[in-house]
């Protein structure tokens, strides 16, 4: 506290407000960069990763479906025009939109480790494409060779073409995916970053403001008490008080003021003191000589009744005594006077100091008061920060909002592939069916003989169809199983990505209490500053009392003054009776 007293309280204030931006600028910047830094992760998952992953997830199930609808024409009656024109469009709707989505993740950012994926995927298109065109093209032939032909080339090369393509699909799902774990645990580490610096911050702010303004607080209230209780004893008449005050600052100024004037006040009124008494005395001395003036006039009077000349001898010493006492009497007067008009001079010059003193304490309580300004500006900054801080909530709680809604769409995803499974269900007992159909056409062949033998051929072949047919249909289930996997998986890590959102809008809240709480700090040193400025106030009327008391004094010594005046006027009244009694002698000798 001594070394907070070697510098003014304006410094203080000063020092206090930058120390309080200071701590809001770095409680700031520490949630500004841990916010940036989880945006930044979540613009990349919801603008990069889950629409790649969602568009690379619609291309694949356009191509299941691309698939069933290939297959499907393949053992679709050749008369059944309605159900042929509806495979098509099937057929080619899912290739268009395949191809779309494609076109879409190929637009999006590419992750370093996809990059190279993505042409050999365009190789693979371009391979698969025609020959599922001379497929699709074979079935709507009507030619039962050629039907029979490109069954097997859909089951045999060209599934495997198929596979080869969507083998790239899962890959990039899965470099999507591992790069979506990484950001999200870079999001959890910023997180944890982010909750670390905003504890520290605030805290070490409220430690260290709240210290500083307690430090600040006793280092001019105690003083400034003790100058208060100095003037109040002083303005009783107690001058022997002591003022222990050891500051460089405005309160030190002012004690220091406030201990010369009254030690200078003190003597000027021992001064006054002394030249009243030697005034009194001087008083006195006048009217002894007076009486014995009187007495050697009446003592000349019987002189001359008893004998003129020896009372004139007589009356002629006392005379000449009587002449040099009111002389050397005059001139003690005329020195006293001096001294009084002096002591006037002196206590004059102590009203001026008084009033010097008096304009530093309305200083101080200028100060005081720019100080209190100063504290109220370190408030409305803080206010400031206080809502930059509820615009960052806001803009979390819209990341929020986008995070839920990437969530319910995910969702949706999952619905749709589920969809799929019950579709690619029905397909397998249809597969089933065929094969026990061509299981009882091929025991009727068997049982016409000779005569059935071709049916029995193909029979067995829609058996064989209808088995691939099953086996493509498990494996397109598991693809779907597959899909719904990483729908699952996806909906996890927004759920992950939500929640991590929740909580940093949580920190971000409880950092805009934190400014709440240094708002009211910086309000209780305000109205501290404004206690300084009412108790310089009341030391001003202090010392304004004191100086009427000084002019009490002046007063005073104005009234010694010019009652040395008139006693040197009958000193002066004396001599001249001294005169005249000498005369009165002369005469009477000569008559004698």
């Amino acid at each position: 506290m001594k070394f907070l007293r070697q510098f003014g309280i304006t410094t203080r204030l000063v020092v206090l407000s930058l120390l309080a931006f200071v701590f809001i600028g770095a409680a700031g910047a520490a949630g500004w960069m841990g916010a940036r830094t989880i945006q930044e992760n979540l613009q990349d998952i919801f603008t990069i990763r889950l629409p790649g992953l969602n568009y690379l997830i619609q291309a694949d199930r356009d191509l299941q479906q691309l698939l069933v609808a290939e297959r499907s024409l393949l053992f679709a009656d050749p008369a059944d025009k309605k159900t042929i024109e509806r495979l098509v469009k099937e057929y080619e709707t899912n290739l268009k939109q395949s191809d779309e989505r494609w076109n879409k993740y190929k637009n999006l950012p590419a992750d370093p480790a996809a990059k190279p994926l993505i042409p050999q995927y365009d190789a693979a298109r371009a391979t698969w494409m025609p020959l599922s065109r001379a497929v699709v093209d074979a079935a709507l032939s009507g030619d039962p060779a050629a039907r029979q032909k490109a069954a097997a080339s859909s089951l045999g090369d060209v599934g495997v073409k198929f596979e080869a393509m969507r083998e790239v699909i899962n890959q990039l799902t899965e470099i999507i995916e591992s790069a979506a774990k990484a950001d999200n645990a870079e999001a959890d580490a910023s997180y944890t970053a982010t909750t670390f610096r905003l504890a520290v911050a605030t805290g070490l702010a409220l430690l260290v403001l709240a210290g500083f303004a307690a430090a600040i607080t006793l280092s001019v209230t105690v003083p400034l008490k003790r100058t208060v209780a100095f003037s109040e004893a002083v303005s009783r008449g107690a001058l022997d008080e002591r003022l222990a005050v050891d500051a460089r600052d405005e309160v030190g100024v002012l004690a220091d003021c406030l201990c010369r004037m009254v030690a200078a006040l003190k003597e000027k009124i021992g001064e006054a003191d002394a030249r009243s008494s030697e005034a009194r005395a001087e008083s006195e001395r006048a009217r002894q000589a007076t009486v014995e003036a009187e007495a050697a006039q009446k003592r000349a009077e019987s002189a001359k009744r008893e004998g003129m000349l020896q009372a004139a001898d007589t009356l002629t010493g006392i005379s000449g005594v009587l002449g040099s006492a009111s002389e050397e009497l005059a001139a003690q007067i005329e020195q006293a006077s001096r001294g009084a008009e002096h002591q006037m001079q002196r206590v004059s010059e102590t009203a001026t100091a008084m009033e010097e003193m008096n304009a530093t304490v309305l200083e101080v309580a200028r100060s005081a008061g720019e100080a209190a300004g100063s504290s109220e500006g370190a408030r409305d900054k803080a206010v400031s920060g206080q809502d930059v801080v509820r615009q960052v909530v806001a803009g979390i709680g819209q990341v929020q909002q986008t995070a839920d809604q990437l969530k319910s769409d995910m969702g949706e995803l999952g619905r749709q592939a589920e969809d799929i499974g019950r579709v690619m269900t029905v397909i397998n007992d249809i597969a089933d069916q065929t094969n026990l159909l061509a299981l009882n056409a091929a025991i009727e062949a068997a049982r016409a003989g000779d005569a059935g033998r071709g049916f029995a051929v193909v029979a067995d072949e829609v058996r064989k169809l209808a088995e691939k047919t099953m086996l493509a249909t498990k494996e397109v289930g598991q693809a779907i199983a597959g899909i719904q996997n990483g729908t699952r998986r996806n909906v996890g890590h927004v759920d992950d990505t939500v929640r991590h959102v929740q909580e940093v809008t949580r920190l971000a809240t409880e950092s805009g209490e934190s400014l709440g709480v240094i708002v009211n700090l910086a309000a209780a040193v305000s109205d501290q500053v404004r206690s300084i400025a009412t108790a310089s106030e009341e030391q001003s009327a202090a010392s304004e009392e004191i100086n009427r008391s000084i002019e009490d004094i002046s007063r005073v010594s104005a009234e010694s003054a010019e009652v040395m005046r008139q006693s040197a006027a009958a000193v002066a009244d004396l001599a001249q009776q001294s005169h005249v009694l000498q005369e009165l002698i002369r005469k009477m000798r000569e008559e004698g």
